[in-house]
């Protein structure tokens, strides 16, 4: 095999490789979007009474606000304290993310010592 037939190789390799990522990407992004689209569908009904709770793109969980007896109209007040837990709640999932990393950086550079 000489060098002009080991180039050719390496590039196909190459570009199979990047193939092969860029449908990866494509796949989870589908899987996400389909996920996404079937839990809007669940908590469609509900929609009003439930925040997604996300910090970057991945949602972290779910306030849901429950009300017992008589159908009633959540007033716009009460829809936008729900709204401010649901960032105070992302708010501090993202700080807690933040606070385990630096402890994680800080042991890292402990054990260089």
């Amino acid at each position: 095999m000489n060098a002009q037939q080991i180039l050719l190789v390496t590039n196909i390799w190459i570009i199979s490789c990047c193939l092969a990522l860029v449908l990866l990407i494509v796949l989870t992004k589908l899987r996400r979007t389909v996920q996404q689209t079937r839990t809007a569908a669940k908590i469609g009904p509900y929609r009003r009474a439930l925040l997604a709770v996300a910090a970057g793109e991945d949602v972290d969980g779910i306030i849901c606000v429950v009300h017992r007896g008589e159908p009633r109209a959540w007033t716009e007040a009460e829809a936008n304290l729900v709204q401010q837990s649901g960032v105070y709640a992302a708010q501090v999932v993202v700080e807690a993310e933040r606070q385990r990393d630096q402890a994680d950086h800080v042991e890292r550079l402990e054990r260089l010592d």
